[in-house]
């Protein structure tokens, strides 16, 4: 009574006034230890009860085991394994599959599967316990072997067979195998359970069957906070933005999950849910809840809201967040000095990066990679050979992306000697992104000669180039003013590669000939697009127009305010055209057509 209550040393008292001890007395206060997570004292007793000359029975094996488990101690374990083949209890079931699940646990996997194959008399559980442990260490094929030999010697799988099984074929994405088994989950009425549900939908969503994941979920009798959190994240792992937030609002209005407490798994989603989404305002209340629920404390929680605000450039919101956090970390650091570089703050990443490594900080591949494409916008080749001598030290020059990023860096800062010199000893391999880098180098170098040897190259060796490399291509070709080749790598895309050129593509195109003064020839290339061309493609013609092509800069402007009325830049560009042609009227009428539109 004492040892269950958790009054430990009243039990040890009355024990020790005990005249004759049996295996029971000593059973009692071995598994009181045990339970009141004294692994320690029940390990003690164990050997006490053995110099008594008392022999473990059934009960305080499976006490010990626990206790085992709960020390992670293999030594301890390996002792309660020889007193059970001492005993006879080898090829007791609940003892064998007690021993199961404690090498288990301990990660000895080899050694349970041993118990398995000596254990002649198997029930269910044995059978759901090795699979289990095969399943969690990440052996499904000898899993799926074990279900389907449990099923060949006659043996009915159950709720817990079933879950371990779905949860291999979510691992390894075998989405027939599992839909097989949701038949006979249905046919054995154990659909309605929620353990087995939760599965399946996380099954389902693993395989990027969304729609077969909402089926069950929504089919579901009984949502535990699992159901909402899987959901969730599975809709957000596979970009399906505001299904996530539809749930995540639903959520809070099931009856059964508002009277239970608020469940940190499920915000987090939900914050990665806003991130996706892009919707800081829903971001904005979920922080607020957070921080009432006492999430905000919470390093993931914390490190996902740097995203969203940093995402949104939010800068300030999340520069307060990350300095009011209590120990952040790599990743929020990193976070946080690519927002800074996506938003044109280069100077605050350099302060953020450098703050970072103050307090020994290795900031991660991502980070370095983001700050290195900051160089890259900025033309900061200072600071960029700074980072390239870090990353030498760090021996983290090596890896294909930061030496793609390095090379973009040097290439793009008009370095051509660093960006050559890494060209050098850069070998793709297969990789295409590799490729990609390589060639759009040499052609930001200039080179161009080059960049069409290493496109060809690539194609030979078995790699169909992307619509990625010629956007790197033409955006080379923009910066140089190059027509020619930029005409030549587009005429390519179809004509050597089959590849169909995007808007992208089309409007670097466009851009090029307008820089070059081919304006009319240029508005010609946009419309001969196979659909109509979008606000960016208009603004980079309208960019180049002058007061000597206000006719063409009038049609041009016509469908920039077509597209979008409320930008204020198109505006701007037409009403500096006019002032510098002269045409005050004009110029006039557009600032009223701005302020009416905007303000």
């Amino acid at each position: 009574m004492y040892a269950k209550c958790g009054s430990p040393q009243d039990a040890k008292c009355v024990f020790d006034r005990l005249g004759h001890r049996n295996v029971v007395s000593w059973g009692s206060l071995v598994a009181g230890s045990v339970e009141n997570g004294d692994a320690h004292t029940a390990f003690e007793l164990f050997e006490q009860m053995k110099e008594s000359g008392t022999q473990p029975n059934r009960p305080i094996i499976l006490s010990m085991l626990k206790a085992c488990i709960c020390a992670g101690s293999i030594s301890q374990g390996r002792v309660a394994h020889n007193e059970v083949i001492k005993a006879g209890l080898d090829l007791e079931a609940t003892v064998a599959n007690a021993l199961m699940d404690f090498y288990i646990k301990l990660s000895c996997l080899d050694d349970a599967l041993k118990v398995f194959a000596n254990l002649i008399l198997k029930d269910v559980v044995s059978w759901d316990t090795i699979i289990a442990g095969l399943t969690d260490s990440g052996y499904i094929s000898s899993a799926l072997n074990h279900y389907e030999e449990m099923q060949s010697k006659g043996f009915e799988p159950n709720k817990y067979t079933y879950s371990c099984i779905l949860k291999s074929f979510a691992n390894e994405r075998l989405i027939f195998k599992g839909m097989l088994v949701h038949d006979q989950v249905v046919r054995c009425g154990l659909e309605s359970n929620v353990v087995v549900s939760n599965t399946l939908a996380d099954m389902y969503g693993k395989c990027a069957c969304i729609k077969e994941a909402c089926k069950v979920f929504l089919n579901m009798t009984i949502r535990d906070a699992v159901s909402w959190s899987t959901i969730i994240a599975r809709c957000v792992e596979h970009n399906y933005s505001v299904l996530a937030l539809h749930y995540f609002e639903e959520m809070h209005q099931d009856p059964l999950y508002s009277k239970k407490a608020p469940n940190k798994s499920v915000y987090l989603c939900g914050l990665k849910a806003c991130a996706l989404a892009g919707d800081l305002v829903l971001g904005r209340m979920l922080h607020d809840v957070t921080i009432r629920v006492g999430f905000e404390a919470d390093l993931t929680i914390g490190t996902t809201l740097v995203n969203i605000y940093g995402n949104h450039g939010s800068i300030e919101e999340a520069a307060f967040l990350l300095n009011s956090m209590q120990d952040p970390n790599e990743v929020t650091w990193g976070l946080m000095v690519v927002a800074c570089v996506q938003h044109d703050l280069f100077s605050n990443a350099v302060v953020f990066l450098s703050k970072m490594l103050e307090r020994g900080m290795v900031p991660e591949k991502a980070c370095f990679i983001g700050i290195l494409n900051g160089c890259s916008k900025s033309e900061a080749i200072s600071y960029g050979r700074l980072l390239h001598s870090y990353l030498i030290e760090c021996e983290l020059d090596t890896d294909n992306e930061v030496k793609s990023a390095l090379l973009n860096m040097y290439a793009k800062c008009g370095s051509s000697r660093d960006s050559f010199g890494i060209l050098e000893c850069f070998s793709p391999g297969n990789d295409i992104s590799l490729w990609d880098a390589k060639i759009a180098a040499s052609a930001w170098s200039g080179d161009f000669v080059a960049a069409s040897q290493f496109l060809h190259t690539m194609y030979t060796h078995g790699m169909k180039p992307d619509n990625v490399v010629f956007i790197g291509l033409l955006s080379a070709c923009c910066n140089v003013g190059a027509v020619k080749e930029g005409y030549q790598f587009f005429s390519s895309m179809r004509g050597n590669f089959n590849i169909e050129p995007g808007m992208e593509e089309y409007n670097l195109m466009a851009e090029l000939l307008a820089q070059a003064g081919l304006t009319e020839e240029a508005e010609a290339f946009l419309l001969s697009m196979p659909c109509p061309p979008d606000f960016v493609g208009w603004m980079s013609l309208l960019t180049c127009c002058k007061a000597s092509d206000i006719g063409l800069a009038r049609r041009i402007f016509h469908q920039v305010i077509q597209l979008d009325p409320i930008d204020a830049s198109g505006y701007v560009l037409m009403a500096n055209i006019c002032a510098d042609a002269h045409m005050w009227e004009d110029v006039i009428e557009i600032n009223n057509h701005l302020h009416q539109f905007i303000y």
